[in-house]
């Protein structure tokens, strides 16, 4: 029985009934890729990954040579060659927002807020202050001469050499002393662990500042306890000396929030939480000594004041889809427009409308676009369809092709 070759080189279009196509397209087709126009070949194979079944994957993110998923409470990486490997399995249920910064994976679930290494080593990112005051008294003679309180910080160092410091604990109470060495006790420990790997190095800070009538004209450094153990210390520091060292630069700093969203702008992390989403809030730049310390220093801290109101931008409903940084500018989506940051000075920076018309529809979906050049996401507008919004800084277009509707509108 002789056979008719028939060819389908052009690949689908949906924008016709097949009655009135023009040869060589398709209306439907399954199992084939038609990634290459006038080319198709057959999908690729895929089979089952993990001999044991995960769960449905709500997150993927590729960091390094790895790619990290999240199914329910569980995340897992895969370094491509065989089966996942299940991290850490008691994280929140909510799709995680990944991004990188220095030489962290950061990630947040709105319930935990995480950072993996290159090792896979799964850390807080939130590092709490201490929440004990250590206690002073005089000893033995010595140069300390004059009203005192004291307090402690962490200084923690991850296996990949980035460092963070925490705000200060409470401060003691008086210590008032007459040329004597002062006695520290009761020094608190650090807590703070890793969920899944190498424990990082711990050591305690020390610091002391003006008691009641005191002299002191800050809180000065005194010294570092090379260990997290360590409950005494003895400390023979004239006020010379100590006006001598560097004064705290972490006093009034704590924990950053656990954010929704959360970008990286210059040297700061700028996050968005779901208790208050018309709040921006923004950690305290790095304060290292030289560039070099610059370069290990995580902002994981903030001053308690370190937000703004967003509707200051002249709107009354904020509800952030997500938050994005792209040149020089902060953009933040909402549902129905887009709203930018300007500037990088929190006494300077000012927000502003935008003449964009469109938000974005579906969090987690916003990324940069090289072409067409802007911020890509998707879009609902109201009383419309789901679509892909550019957007490009004030205005923003909705993207239409035969094959966008069609998926838009018939597939999802």
């Amino acid at each position: 029985m002789p056979l008719e070759l028939v060819y389908f080189h052009r690949g689908l279009s949906y924008d016709a009934r097949s009655a009135l196509q023009k040869g060589g397209f398709l209306t439907t087709c399954q199992n084939i890729n038609l990634e290459t126009e006038g080319t198709q070949t057959l999908r690729d194979a895929y089979g089952k990954v993990n001999t044991t079944a995960i769960g449905s994957i709500h997150s993927a993110k590729i960091y390094g040579s790895n790619l990290f998923v999240g199914d329910g409470a569980h995340l897992r990486y895969n370094d491509l060659t065989g089966d996942f490997t299940d991290l850490y399995g008691s994280f929140g249920t909510k799709p995680w927002m990944f991004e990188e910064y220095k030489d962290f994976l950061l990630g947040t679930n709105q319930t935990q807020f995480i950072m993996v290494d290159s090792l896979n080593n799964v850390y807080p990112a939130n590092v709490a202050n201490p929440t004990s005051a250590a206690s002073g008294a005089g000893g033995a003679g010595g140069n300390p001469n004059g009203h005192y309180m004291l307090y402690v910080s962490y200084y923690i160092t991850w296996p990949n050499g980035m460092t963070y410091e925490t705000g200060l604990s409470a401060a003691s109470a008086d210590v008032n002393v007459s040329s004597k060495i002062i006695s520290w006790t009761n020094i608190p420990t650090c807590p703070y662990a890793a969920y899944v790997g190498t424990a990082p190095t711990i050591y305690r800070k020390l610091y002391r500042g003006p008691g009641t009538g005191g002299t002191l004209t800050d809180i000065y450094y005194v010294d570092t306890i090379l260990d997290n153990t360590t409950t005494t210390y003895s400390d023979d520091n004239s006020d010379a000396t100590l006006e001598a060292n560097d004064a705290s630069t972490v006093d009034d700093y704590t924990p950053v929030i656990i954010p929704k969203y959360f970008t990286a702008h210059y040297g700061r992390l700028h996050m968005i939480d779901t208790t208050y989403p018309h709040r921006l809030y923004w950690t305290e730049a790095v304060t290292g000594a030289d560039a070099a310390e610059n370069e290990v220093l995580m902002p994981l801290a903030m001053d308690t004041d370190n937000w703004d109101d967003i509707r200051v931008s002249g709107l009354k409903e904020c509800d952030p889809q997500g938050i994005i940084t792209w040149g020089t500018n902060l953009f933040i989506p909402l549902k129905q427009t887009w709203l930018r940051r300007e500037g990088n000075d929190p006494d300077t920076w000012a927000y502003r409308k935008t003449y964009s018309k469109n938000g974005i529809g579906a969090p987690y979906t916003v990324d940069i676009s090289t072409y067409p050049g802007g911020i890509i996401g998707l879009t609902n507008p109201e009383g419309g369809d789901l679509g892909l919004t550019v957007f490009n800084g004030q205005y923003d277009k909705i993207m239409t092709t035969p094959r966008l509707d069609y998926i838009f509108k018939k597939v999802l």
